[in-house]
């Protein structure tokens, strides 16, 4: 049975012949301007072996045949036919890929809609498993709930490897449109898994803190109020290193906003909280609400911090 992530990409027009490209060459993945197949000359060793015989003879007294030299104008007809062959290959990986990046921002679009789905669909079984997990933190709790809350805890372990997937699988996506290194893990990490993100990952949250330290005019109510704002925010359990997975899960499908988004929106939500979390003036207040405003218009959700139960 293929996996999410299979599944997902199979969505990409083209994909399954490019897998397939790759699959019969033996090779991992390809990049535009990549020249993945090679070969090795035969002309250089040839040519060391007919010096050798030369030599041999020679040093023998004997005068080396008119056809002594052959084996190297065969070795270069090997050559230039396996040069040839080579550049034909890779001609035809270049005409497949064609791009810059193996995807493009366009091209992964259908294998994101699938993710979201699968996203769907796990955060909506999730959330209705997790009345019997209630204040279940360990696999331990759930058995001395009994069978209703053992049940629960599996089935939640088992979505809790298929949400995993699901974000593997949307950063890999990502990557192969915009290249391996242009989007940082920190990035992608406040800017394309909870669209109320800018109220609470670790990230958001100490930019907050350290616009909010800078707030000296308390003076004027709309700068205080953005300031009061700017430290309205509580550290969630999700992302405590100790946590269980399918308790970690619940807690995200319950106490979150999840969302998985275009990369447009995810370069959108990050501009926009951007110049949301600054230090608020008097002169600047203004700009700073719209820029607020503007993120919940990007994410498409209210503006609602989650409280973790």
């Amino acid at each position: 049975m293929p996996t999410i992530t299979q599944t997902a990409y199979s969505q990409i027009n083209g994909y399954d012949k490019k897998a397939a490209l790759l699959k019969t060459l033996g090779i991992k993945s390809y990049r535009h301007g990549m020249a993945p197949v090679h070969f090795t000359l035969a002309e250089p060793n040839s040519r060391a072996n007919v010096a050798a015989t030369v030599q041999a003879m020679l040093e023998d007294g004997k005068m080396p045949p008119a056809d002594v030299a052959a084996p190297i104008i065969k070795a270069a007809a090997v050559d230039e036919l396996a040069r040839l062959r080579v550049q034909a290959i890779n001609e035809v990986l270049a005409g497949v890929f064609g791009t810059d990046h193996a995807e493009t921002e366009d091209s992964i679009e259908p294998a994101l809609d699938y993710l979201r789905d699968e996203l769907t669909r796990l955060m909506d079984e999730t959330r209705d498993l997790a009345a019997d997990l209630d204040g279940v933190r360990t696999a331990a709790d759930a058995i001395s709930r009994g069978d209703a809350a053992i049940s629960a805890w599996n089935r939640v372990t088992e979505l809790s490897t298929q949400y995993a997937e699901i974000r593997a699988a949307q950063r890999s996506l990502y990557r192969d449109a915009t290249g391996p290194g242009a989007l940082t893990s920190t990035y992608l990490d406040d800017t394309s898994v909870y669209a109320d993100a800018i109220n609470l990952t670790p990230g958001w949250q100490a930019e907050r803190w350290s616009a909010r330290q800078g707030v000296t005019d308390h003076t004027n109510a709309q700068v205080a109020a953005y300031a009061e704002w700017l430290a309205d925010y509580q550290p969630s359990p999700i992302f405590d290193s100790h946590i269980e997975p399918a308790r970690q899960l619940v807690l995200i499908a319950t106490t979150t906003t999840p969302w998985l988004p275009t990369l447009d929106q995810v370069h959108a939500m990050n501009a926009a909280a951007r110049g949301a979390i600054q230090l608020p003036r008097l002169n600047t207040v203004d700009q700073l609400e719209q820029a607020r405003t503007t993120y919940w218009a990007t994410v498409g959700s209210d503006n609602a911090t989650h409280q973790a139960a």
